[in-house]
């Protein structure tokens, strides 16, 4: 009859009903998708901002370089060089220093430069270093937000539990948060590939919209190699999926969606050549090679191991530091020792094995028992997104062991250009486990990841103000003593205030996952006559559930 349709097995029921119902379910799970996306940043920026205040200034080893270039910019009118001795120009900088991040692109130095010359002016550097570091950590939040929101967008936009997942993970990920919190390039290197693979997610998920997708393209890929030079590998899988996408659609296979394609990646080239381009000529002049890193290497006397990049690849240390890289040799309930809590990264990352190849068996099955309606994949410019990112973790990864052949040191933050590749594998990990589709697997490792991240913290906060603490020495107190160091008022009540506040932002992003995943199997809808009436819910590529609303079959 008209205004209905025929679901399920042949009872009617009200069109307008069941797909107002259905308007309802998606609207109040983007509600929970932004308020558990919003959680996930503040407990990333509290972790963060634990570390900016509780250790020492210059206590990574890289800072002083790092505030040098700053320095070489703001107060000299000029780049630095390689090798150059960094001026000891206030009490708290060290006295002697080797300058050997000037190989780096220019991003994060030239948006810290407005605030140095603040300082400057106001004859308080250790204010604006300060600065510096809260500029990092802010956008290490950021960070948190995109990244969510492209492992939203690979679930075809039907899973926001996975988006807040992936942001979870990320925001309690010890590696990331800490160095967020240091005047360090690498929360602003992370944001602009992020930004890049976002654009890139939405050109995938809408092509026959790509206005903003190829804003946010473009701006993405100009910054991200100005940012870091690892995510020139962005670029150019950024720029792969620009071409291709026009290309795998009938509905966009046309002359017009092809020239702008093309005309997209020209202009990123461009953008890249009058911006990052100079800078890599630059290193290329100076030091023979784009990226400078041989000069560094020389600078530092590291020298090839004798390994090939092959041997790296398969070395099992390799993927560990690159894809867990947690420093759980602090210890989590007690002090520094070497391996002693190993098992506890070991254990997640076997959860997360567990849960994809649960997810993919029970997509196997699925697929041969044919149980999908409408459409058997998720789009093909979708699935072509999904391999650009794990061929983007795979770059990264080969990166990283051509670095490590040449002499260089291996760093989990070779891989924060990929990280939300590996966040949202995660995310799918954990919430794929058998009785694990409304978190409590996530929960576990989230939490784990973040008593990990605080114990790091307190590490770093004392290992170069006193003797290395035993085990008879919490890390509460560790932490403590690194604010009280640094001066920071009220140490005890605002650390449990900070502790306070990050319970309840992961609190708040697990209970919204929770609540959305139970929202999946909907109740009968208002004006149905019973339960054939409901209509009937499948699972598609990613697990997400969908409605099977057939066409009305007469009148």
């Amino acid at each position: 009859m008209p205004g209905s349709s025929r679901v399920g097995s042949g009872t009617a029921a009200p069109t307008g009903t069941v797909r107002a119902s259905l308007s309802r379910r998606d609207q109040r799970s983007r509600r929970l998708l932004r308020t558990g996306l919003v959680a996930a940043m503040i407990a990333g920026f509290v972790l963060s901002l634990l570390t900016l205040m509780a250790v020492n200034p210059f206590r990574p080893a890289d800072e002083n370089a790092h505030v040098g270039y700053v320095q070489s910019l703001v107060e000299d009118g000029r780049f630095p060089e390689v090798g150059e001795q960094v001026l000891h120009r206030f009490d708290a900088q060290p006295l002697k220093g080797v300058q050997h991040t000037a190989n780096h692109p220019p991003l994060f130095y030239l948006l810290q430069a407005p605030i140095w010359w603040v300082g400057d002016q106001l004859d308080d550097p250790l204010a604006a270093f300060y600065a510096g570091r809260v500029l990092s950590a802010l956008v290490g939040a950021l960070c948190v937000l995109l990244v969510g929101l492209i492992a939203f967008g690979l679930t075809g936009r039907r899973r926001p539990e996975v988006g807040i997942g992936a942001a979870l993970y990320l925001a309690t990920f010890a590696p990331f948060v800490t160095v967020s919190g240091f005047f360090q390039n690498d929360s602003v290197g992370t944001a602009t590939a992020a930004l890049a693979l976002l654009g890139l997610v939405g050109l995938a998920l809408r092509p026959d919209r790509p206005r903003w997708p190829l804003v946010l393209v473009v701006a993405g890929c100009v910054l991200a190699p100005l940012a870091r030079a690892q995510n020139v590998g962005v670029v150019a899988v950024c720029c792969l999926g620009v071409l291709l996408f026009p290309l795998l659609r009938a509905e966009t296979r046309t002359r017009a969606a092809v020239l702008r394609s093309v005309l997209t990646v020209l202009v990123i080239g461009a953008g890249c050549a009058v911006t990052s381009g100079i800078f890599y000529l630059r290193n290329l002049n100076l030091y023979g090679d784009a990226t400078g890193g041989a000069a560094v290497t020389a600078l530092v006397r590291l020298k090839p191991r004798g390994e090939s990049v092959l041997d790296d690849l398969l070395e099992p240390g390799t993927w560990y530091t690159l894809f867990i890289n947690q420093p759980v040799w602090v210890g989590v309930w007690q002090g520094p020792r070497p391996g002693g809590r190993l098992w506890v990264s070991m254990a997640c990352l076997g959860v997360i094995a567990v849960g994809i190849l649960s997810w993919l068996a029970r997509e196997f099955v699925m697929r041969r028992r044919a149980q999908l309606p409408g459409p058997r994949t998720a789009g093909r410019t979708l699935m072509a997104v999904r391999f650009l990112a794990a061929g983007l973790v795979l770059l990264h990864a080969v990166e990283a062991a051509i670095h490590v052949a040449g002499g260089g040191n291996l760093h989990g933050r070779y891989m924060f250009g990929a990280i939300a590749a590996v966040a949202t594998v995660a995310a799918v990990g954990l919430l794929a486990l058998p009785l694990g589709r409304r978190g409590p697997f996530l929960a576990v490792v989230v939490a784990v990841d973040a008593l990990v991240a605080v114990t790091y913290i307190g590490f770093l906060a004392t290992s170069r103000t006193a003797v290395l603490p035993g085990p008879d020495v919490g890390w509460v107190r560790r932490i403590l003593d690194g604010l009280r160091n640094n001066g920071v008022p009220f140490a005890v009540p605002l650390f449990w205030i900070l502790m306070t506040v990050l319970v309840a932002a992961i609190g708040s992003a697990l209970l919204a996952i929770w609540r959305i995943t139970g929202m999946r199997h909907p109740a009968t809808p208002a004006g149905a006559t019973g339960p054939a009436d409901t209509p009937t819910v499948a699972q598609d590529s990613l697990g997400s559930a969908r409605a099977a609303v057939s066409p009305s079959a007469g009148t």
